[in-house]
């Protein structure tokens, strides 16, 4: 090297060994290039880098050298190179100390841009990995904890330079920087239709009436406590098995209970959650039907929402519940009249039967999203709680659980020690509940839901009894102990069989019940009839027609012992 100087004279004339010197240069470029790589480059493994060196600038590398980090070597780009030892090579370039005129060299300048591209496409992938851009919304981020978060434009340019390391440096000729391009690479590859939660499915992104959504759901299942191998019942939660073991009469309800959670569990569990039955569980205080409804099982499920403004009061907005997977109704009335009692079953069965709910938070489009998870409801058993039950017909019944509870109250602790011996024992129930097998008759495929649907066979008269179509059931009752002929009938165990207009006509000469249904019409009638004739243990069943004439009227056949 030369300086700017005047006369130059030699003042020893032994001049230092070559050795010494360039060892004294490669000292201070490894300490310098000890550091991270330099802002905006990328690191390219180093047994690729020496296949494009040996492609491009074959012989040039010496034999004798092995090409690993930190290695020094000629610089093998200029063809004027003698020294092998002026070039200092690492994963994201080149430090020289040769005649170059920067001491820092991009493997972009040496091995050309062809070869560097990939690198930085893999680059730019790697820090957009977890980002997706949404029109008119904007961007969401995967976080650490697994959760998908909004994230503002400029804080996302801050993560993309901060964490993930691109430059937002201008490129030659005023292109864009890597952030720059991490950006209108989310924006043209990344980008969906919307953001909705869809709970127990393991998948980042879904397909949804033609649309491509990320998944925003964060809910997890509790793990079970795996520690002990095929456990028995209550090993490791005494208290459970004995509350669960107290509450139902007859016990075989339990089993129905127990099979129930376990498709529930399991399947959200593995992210292959299928559709289910809802469940109605009907008795007195003290019997823990809340406890179980509005904490325990959200714990068992990773959370739960109180679903009657939607699925009693026909609330629109239901962001809240989609983010869970378990719905709790408890202790609240289904109707107030006939009209909202039959809009309430019908959200129930469309519930299990056709599971995409209305996602609408306020700002952002509604959209129509698949729900997998289970709906419970407690009740008391007096008349008015038992409006809640939905209409017990064909339709319906198959898609419901209805449980009634042990007439004897269960002593419990106090709130906080029962939540607290909860959460202690219920990962060993967790682990019971996989290790268990029902009986194979109860759980298969060959039922629509899984498995095979249990009323209790009191509360289903109980709550016919206190339907809203209870009341032809009551005037029939009458008709049994006062019409000669219906008396009749009864006495020899005969059904009366007939169409809804006789029956309307039998009434109005019943001065004693005419007045009960003053305001029913045959037709009105009729669709009473039709009802229960759809509902097990009402008395009433439909007449095949024996012929094929259409004017045929229809006709019922009214049991008196059948209730």
């Amino acid at each position: 090297y030369y300086d700017i100087g005047g006369i130059w004279e030699r003042f020893n004339a032994n001049p230092l060994p070559c050795a010494e010197v360039q060892g004294v240069f490669y000292k201070a470029v490894k300490t310098v290039s000890k550091s991270k790589a330099p802002k905006g480059s990328m690191e390219i493994p180093m047994d690729l880098v020496f296949k494009e060196i040996e492609a491009k600038f074959p012989g040039k590398w010496p034999k004798d050298v092995p090409f690993e980090d930190g290695c020094l070597g000629p610089a093998v780009w200029h063809p004027d190179a003698k020294n092998q030892k002026t070039t200092v090579y690492r994963p994201w370039g080149v430090y020289c100390f040769s005649a170059e005129d920067r001491l820092f060299k991009s493997y972009a300048e040496i091995l050309g841009k062809d070869f560097t591209r990939k690198f930085e496409e893999n680059k730019i992938g790697a820090a957009t990995e977890a980002i997706y851009y949404i029109p008119r919304v904007g961007y969401y981020r995967k976080w650490p904890d697994g959760a998908w978060r909004a994230q503002p434009k400029d804080d996302l340019i801050l993560y993309l330079a901060g964490a993930q390391g691109l430059s937002r440096t201008k490129g030659q000729g005023n292109s864009p920087s890597e952030v720059e391009n991490a950006l209108l690479h989310i924006q043209q590859s990344k980008v969906l239709d919307g953001a909705v939660p869809v709970v127990y499915d393991n998948r980042e992104t879904l397909s949804i009436a033609g649309g491509h959504f990320l998944n925003l759901a964060r809910v997890k299942v509790l793990e079970p406590d795996t520690t002990t191998p095929n456990p028995q019942w209550g090993q490791g939660f005494p208290w459970i098995a004995a509350w669960l073991g107290s509450m139902f009469t007859p016990k075989k309800q339990l089993v129905y209970l127990l099979a129930w959670l376990k498709l529930f569990y399991e399947g959200a569990r593995n992210g292959s959650l299928n559709r289910g039955h809802a469940v109605f569980m009907v008795g007195g205080t003290n019997r823990g039907k809340t406890l179980m409804n509005a904490f325990w099982i959200p714990l068992l499920m990773g959370g739960g929402s109180e679903a009657g403004d939607f699925l009693v009061g026909g609330e629109s907005f239901c962001k809240e519940l989609l983010q869970v997977g378990h719905w709790h109704i408890d202790d609240s009335l289904a109707a107030s009249d006939r009209i909202q009692h039959q809009k309430f079953s019908e959200r129930v069965k469309r519930l299990i039967a056709n599971p995409m709910v209305a996602y609408h938070p306020k700002f952002v489009d509604r959209q129509m999203v698949p729900f997998n998870g289970r709906l419970m409801v407690t009740l008391n058993e007096d008349p008015i709680s038992l409006l809640m039950i939905p209409d017990l017909d064909r339709n319906i019944e198959d898609k419901l659980m209805v449980f009634g509870l042990n007439s004897k109250p269960f002593v419990f602790q106090g709130n906080a020690a029962t939540e607290r011996t909860l959460r202690q024992e219920s990962p060993f129930f967790l682990n019971w509940l996989l290790n268990w097998r029902p009986l194979k008759s109860m759980v298969n495929t060959n039922h629509r839901w899984g498995m095979q649907n249990y009323i209790h066979p009191v509360v289903r008269r109980n709550a016919v009894a206190n339907s809203y179509d209870s009341d032809l059931s009551g005037v029939l009752d009458i008709l049994w102990e006062t019409d000669n002929d219906m008396v009749e009938l009864k006495q020899k165990g005969e059904p009366w069989v007939g169409t809804a207009a006789a029956l309307t006509s039998i009434v109005n000469s019943h001065p004693s019940v005419r007045g009960l249904i003053h305001a029913m019409t045959v037709r009105s009638i009729g669709m009473r009839l039709s009802k229960l004739a759809k509902t097990s243990g009402t008395g009433v069943k439909l007449v095949p027609h024996r012929t094929k004439a259409k004017t045929e009227s229809t006709k019922y056949a009214i049991y008196h012992n059948d209730l």
